[in-house]
């Protein structure tokens, strides 16, 4: 993985959700697949911070709303300070993309009927996936809203980008960077990975990934 190869990864992210029933990701949604993720990464006794905070930006002193913090979803890093990973969580519940094929949210459909859904996301091709239509339950507005699986992935790859962007920086105060004090930053050439991990239903998922040069090397505050 942080060489660049996930495939094994995504392997063990698959076999997971394999020993989960169908009835499980009727409520499956971010924040498991999230714990899901942390999981496996300390079954291979990986270091990594959960939700990484870090100043997206930062004005003058005198100025409203001075600070916007954001929290990259999982970074990780190796013993040695060369290389590093930012992962972008995505999950797209069964029963959303099932309400968005049906284009009306359907609180519990039938049984088979999921079944034969999951099986055809999990062989469709890509691009048929990416142009479905995904409804989910937004709780600010008490309401169903539909949005394209497209718009999703490239809104995600898109904050993956600039969570990097922020990251190049290192460690700051008061200035765009990292502000999380379970992280060190030493100055030295290193690499930095990003990964954008969508997973549809029970078996199916999607990767966007970049990779950058850092003049840092990132290590766990002891």
């Amino acid at each position: 993985m942080i060489n660049g190869n996930l495939i094994p990864f995504v392997d063990e992210i698959l076999d997971y959700h394999k020993c989960k029933t169908l009835r499980s990701y009727r409520e499956y949604n971010e924040n498991a697949f999230h714990s899901a993720v942390e999981v496996l990464l300390r079954s291979f006794s990986i270091s990594y911070i959960s939700e990484l905070q870090i100043i997206t930006k930062f004005k003058e002193k005198y100025e409203s709303n001075k600070i916007t913090f954001g929290f990259a979803d999982l970074f990780i890093f190796d013993s040695r300070g060369y290389d590093s990973i930012v992962f972008e969580l995505k999950l797209f519940n069964l029963i959303g993309l099932y309400s968005g094929k049906m284009n009306k949210w359907e609180d519990h459909p039938e049984h088979n009927s999921l079944i034969e859904f999951d099986k055809n996301i999990r062989e469709e091709p890509e691009e048929t996936l990416l142009d479905r239509n995904y409804i989910y339950w937004c709780k600010n507005e008490r309401i169903s809203k539909k949005i394209k699986v497209r718009s999703v992935i490239e809104k995600g790859y898109e904050q993956l980008c600039d969570y990097i962007k922020v990251i190049k920086n290192g460690k700051v105060y008061n200035r765009v960077g990292i502000s999380d004090n379970r992280l060190t930053a030493e100055n030295g050439c290193s690499h930095i990975r990003g990964y954008l991990i969508a997973s549809f239903g029970t078996q199916r998922v999607i990767v966007r990934s970049l990779v950058k040069n850092l003049n840092y090397q990132f290590f766990k505050t002891s």
